[in-house]
């Protein structure tokens, strides 16, 4: 479900910015959404950290919409809490994959 509200984002501001209507809450729905699944999926100091990145990606995602910021940094704060949402879940797994498949750094 974060994944799925993390790409939901990806339209841009563009899209949820067009005029001042309901949809333009949407982004900040859906980043609310994904901090609170980041916290329910808890998995010690990962998931506090996971939560930090989310909530500040939220942070800048908000302050576009308030335009406070440029709307520049709205794809920044959806890409942090789509890293967030993947440290969370299994960013170490795919690392200690690669590790293990790439012969970088072993010795023949």
């Amino acid at each position: 479900m974060a994944y799925t509200s993390a790409i939901s984002m990806c339209g841009g501001p563009a899209m949820y910015m067009q005029s001042n209507n309901w949809l333009s809450y949407v982004p900040l729905l859906l980043g609310l959404f994904i901090v609170g699944v980041v916290l329910w999926n808890y998995k010690g100091t990962r998931s506090i950290l996971a939560a930090a990145i989310a909530i500040a990606g939220f942070l800048l995602v908000l302050l576009t919409h308030q335009l406070i910021i440029s709307s520049a940094y709205y794809q920044w704060g959806t890409v942090l809490m789509f890293l967030a949402i993947w440290l969370n879940s299994n960013m170490l797994a795919f690392f200690k994959f690669l590790s293990k498949s790439l012969p970088i750094g072993k010795s023949s």
